[in-house]
């Protein structure tokens, strides 16, 4: 009966889990809103770590089209992760335009190798 409660909280706490990675994720997400990246009260970041890879996304919601330095701005991306998620190699910059009206736009977009 024990074996059987047990297996049943393991399983459950995998159900449950957000993935291994979840707290690495929200750090870089944390960094990036602390260093405002981008001037801008409507802007959203989404990272997604797998394996030794990130996806980081940069997303800007507003009625005009932002006018930013990407080099810059994927620089700064590539600091906070080189700080924060040591272990990673590739990383994806992908930035987003939402406009009010319309269709979402790419506005950059490029992977970077760490080594």
């Amino acid at each position: 009966m024990k074996k059987g409660i047990m297996l049943f909280a393991l399983l459950s706490s995998f159900a449950l889990a957000n993935g291994p990675h979840k707290i690495l994720e929200d750090r870089v997400e944390n960094q990036a809103m602390v260093q405002k990246l981008v001037n801008s009260s409507t802007v959203d970041y989404d990272v997604d770590i797998y394996n030794n890879q990130m996806n980081f996304e940069v997303e800007i919601e507003g009625a005009t089209e932002p006018t930013l330095d990407y080099s810059q701005l994927s620089n700064k991306i590539v600091n906070i992760v080189k700080s924060e998620t040591p272990n990673i190699n590739e990383i994806s910059i992908i930035v987003k335009f939402d406009p009010t009206v319309g269709n979402d736009k790419i506005l950059y977009s490029k992977i970077y190798t760490i080594k």
